[in-house]
């Protein structure tokens, strides 16, 4: 290179240099300024927003603090000021792992309670006088009977803050030292770069005749190679953004002129479907801004509308005879081909569809089989609710619910079983009858704040999700409602599956609840005497059979009381089969108020009664059935107004072991001793080993 240019060369760097030191000295003041104020706004607005949070934090405390005090005063209203025990034990656990330095409690006078008073080690300090606090009323009946005020220690905040300011002013420095060396670093680089363009410049100028004639052979075997290729051969300007080469495939493959692609800007992106106008001009942004391959499918638009998929495979690459870089591509028809995946992954999808369907069918199916063996499991209501529950939540874990069962007597809904953490906070677990639209029209009724449907009165509290009321029928009977709630909008394609999913499940569950309710009346009826309602001589034979191997298991005693009422028959024929049924169910009425409440009280047959005691001596048994006796004895009826006659007993006592280990030698024993009682005179307790006069208590 001549002298004269490296002349000027080296006075075109002296200036880059002294206009990058001039910029640099012109930015540090506004530069450092803002330095000054990072340093002084960061810890400032550290400070602000982390008062703010203790300030509520302090609220919160002291919201926490007043509800005790106000649990302290419904306990003592007159000496709440006075527990200082609970205080302490309160200060504990608040205190505990928190910033707290100060507990101040004020009487309805504002006057402080000193025996409520926690101040911590840094209460006082001076660091700490403009410390957060926060403030709470104690309520008692409507009325302030106290303040409470709760004070945060702001050691940490100030430790926070200056951290921050600490750091804040570092990066001012730090920003403040790079505004000053980077405009002279970036000159002196882009020098460098400079120098190096020209010198390469130079030897590429040197070479440039000797490749002059080779460029235009290859050119000229470029375009016959173009010409034969079924694809659009392109060269575009980065700069200009418009073609500068089109191969005549464009036309035929498009429909636009090969002219039209070269005068339009942007690379013809208008042409660009408008989906896909954006990611095709960000792919080429990126292949022009940092030098890199690239390839993209895209739309366009033919001349008559129609879209046509296409690949566009393109590079930069530099231009022998100029300084700037073209870049070179290559178009393909690929709409065949993605019609043919577009097809494929449409029937690949609803094939998976279809799969995920059949899954949760399966899925489903074996739940509500499995829900079925369950109930025939079941041997009481309690049971097949548990069933109910954990089938629900198996095939609806997002959602919650609950059962309830219908009670004709009193008109109500009863909640039987829940689960699920979401259902407790909308519903009441019992509602009138009359309250359900779903039981009162037997269809399935949706409560939804969205749609503004609702199923009944007690469900005005939902604001979100959904609820459905399906009725449970079964054999024309109306059991009760089963409820099943969504805590979110459930979306209308899966709408129709979950209902009819739910619909399935409410009908074994109906058939379930019937079967169980006519189980549990079943047995009622076997075990339980119908005029009565005491248990019957079935019950009292396995009683028998299982408090005898409890006492022999535990080593205590057990009692058999035999009762007949006297002369139950001349009674009968006197006043009429009604009048009998009427004093036996007052007997028995006498007797269940008598005796405990594990205390098996049984009707053995016509006018005799059994009682089965356990863990009670002979005498107390024997005094017991004297009370008994007297009881009955006071008892006065009257039948249609006409009053009866007196009502005496006979009582006869067995005791295990003394008179037997099994329940024959017991129940013989008994009613041996009633046989004595009989022979006695009637009206009297017996037992074998007995002396009138006399009780006799065996070791």
């Amino acid at each position: 290179m001549p002298p004269s240019k490296n002349l000027t060369v080296h006075q075109t760097s002296e200036t880059h240099f002294q206009l990058g030191q001039s910029l640099a000295k012109r930015l540090l003041p506004l530069v450092v300024i803002i330095a000054c104020l990072m340093g002084f706004i960061f810890p400032v607005t550290v400070y602000v927003l982390d008062y703010r949070s203790l300030t509520k934090e302090a609220h919160s405390y002291s919201k926490r603090i007043a509800h005790e005090l106000e649990e302290i005063a419904i306990d003592s209203p007159t000496l709440w000021k006075y527990q200082i025990y609970r205080f302490a034990h309160l200060t504990q656990q608040v205190v505990v792992d928190k910033d707290i330095s100060l507990i101040k409690i004020c009487d309805e006078t504002n006057s402080e309670v000193v025996s409520y008073r926690y101040e911590s080690s840094e209460a006082a300090a001076a660091w700490n006088r403009w410390a957060p606090h926060g403030a709470a009323s104690v309520i008692y009946n409507n009325k302030v009977i106290g303040t409470v005020r709760v004070g945060l220690s702001q050691k940490h905040l100030l430790i926070k803050t200056a951290l921050t300011a600490v750091v804040s002013g570092f990066l001012g420095l730090l920003l403040a030292f790079l505004a000053y060396t980077f405009p002279t670093r970036i000159v002196r680089r882009m020098d460098q770069e400079v120098q190096t363009l020209i010198d390469d410049l130079e030897n590429s100028f040197n070479e440039s005749g000797q490749l002059r004639i080779a460029a235009q052979e290859s050119e000229k075997r470029f375009l016959e190679l173009v010409q034969g290729l079924d694809a659009i051969i392109w060269e575009g300007d980065p700069v200009s953004g418009r073609y500068c080469f089109v191969s005549h495939q464009a036309e035929r493959l498009l429909g636009l002129p090969v002219e039209s692609w070269c005068l339009a800007d942007n690379f013809f992106i208008d042409q660009v479907h408008p989906v896909d106008r954006e990611r095709v001009a960000g792919a080429y942004h990126t292949a022009i801004s940092q030098e890199v391959p690239g390839q993209i499918e895209y739309r366009r638009f033919g001349k008559d509308g129609t879209v046509v998929w296409l690949r566009d495979t393109f590079r930069i690459v530099p231009n022998g005879r100029e300084e700037k870089k073209r870049w070179w591509g290559v178009i393909v028809d690929i709409t065949p081909r993605v019609k043919a995946e577009e097809a494929l992954m449409a029937a690949n999808e609803k094939l998976s569809s279809t799969v995920r369907e059949l899954r949760r069918s399966n899925r489903e199916i074996s739940v509500l089989r499995e829900m079925g063996n369950l109930f025939q499991l079941c041997n009481s209501l309690d049971e097949a609710c548990e069933v109910i529950a954990a089938t629900s939540e198996k095939l609806f874990p997002a959602a919650s619910g609950a059962l309830f069962l219908f009670n004709e007597s009193d008109n109500l809904l009863k909640k039987i079983i829940s689960w699920g953490n979401l259902f407790n906070e909308h519903h009441s677990p019992v509602f009138l009858a009359d309250n359900c639209l779903a039981l009162r029209s037997g269809k399935v009724r949706v409560t939804s704040p969205v749609t503004g449907s609702r199923c009944c009165e007690d469900m005005s509290e939902i604001r979100s999700g959904a609820c459905v009321c399906i009725p449970l029928v079964a054999q024309g009977n109306i059991l009760g409602v089963y409820r099943h709630y969504y805590e979110k909008q459930i979306d209308h394609a899966d709408a129709k599956p979950n209902q009819q999913l739910l619909l399935a499940m409410t009908e074994h569950m109906a058939l379930a609840v019937a079967n169980m309710q006519l189980l549990e009346t079943l047995h009622v009826q076997a075990l339980h005497d119908p005029l009565t309602s005491l248990f019957n001589r079935r019950y009292a034979d396995e009683a028998m059979v299982r408090e005898i191997a409890h006492a022999e298991r535990k080593k205590y005693s057990l009692g058999i009381m035999m009762i007949d009422i006297d002369n139950f028959k001349k009674f009968n024929d006197t006043y009429g089969h009604d009048a009998g049924d009427l004093l036996l169910v007052k007997a028995g009425n006498v007797m269940t108020a008598f005796f405990r409440e594990y205390d098996r009280v049984c009707r053995y047959g016509g006018e005799e009664f059994v009682c089965i005691i356990p863990d009670m001596n002979f005498e107390t048994i024997f005094h017991r059935a004297e009370q008994l006796r007297q009881l009955i004895k006071d008892i006065r009826i009257s039948h249609f107004g006409t009053p009866l006659g007196e009502v005496t007993i006979s009582v006869g006592i067995a005791m295990y072991p003394q008179h037997g280990r099994t329940k024959s030698k017991l129940l013989k024993s008994a009613d041996a001793a009633l046989y004595l009682a009989k022979d006695a005179g009637r009206d009297r307790v017996m037992a074998e080993g007995y002396e009138e006069g006399q009780v006799t208590i065996w070791n």
